[in-house]
């Protein structure tokens, strides 16, 4: 394992600047990468990252109770739809056709074909 330390003084983002850097570099080579910003309340990795200010990930109270109680269903799978919702299958193969649906989704997308319709509730059989 390697470990490449830069530490910072106060003021500037160009030790933030240099550490991103060489750590997009090393992850680009193979190396598995952290990257911690130790600039207690001023960090800036996150913003050099294009990162979202405060936590990610941290589940709400609702999230925290849906996890405790969930519902009783046969879908074990899930994939996004197109609308910001999502569609459901209880078998692997399900879920397959629907990735490929949702690729499909994508690529319209991509090629800037103008709004794309969701996909059907009925493409995972609900």
């Amino acid at each position: 394992m390697s470990l490449l330390v830069i530490a910072s003084g106060k003021g500037g983002v160009g030790k933030t600047c240099l550490a991103i850097g060489i750590a997009q570099a090393m992850a680009q080579a193979g190396h598995a990468v952290t990257l911690e910003d130790g600039d207690l309340g001023l960090a800036n990795v996150d913003v050099q990252l294009g990162l979202p200010p405060g936590p990610i990930a941290n589940p709400g109270r609702a999230s925290l109770a849906a996890v405790m109680n969930p519902p009783k269903t046969e879908e074990l799978f899930f994939v996004a739809d197109g609308t910001g919702g999502h569609v459901f299958a209880k078998t692997f193969e399900e879920h397959l056709r629907n990735v490929a649906r949702w690729r499909q989704v994508e690529a319209r997308r991509a090629a800037g074909d103008g709004p794309v319709a969701a996909m059907p509730k009925s493409a995972a059989g609900g």
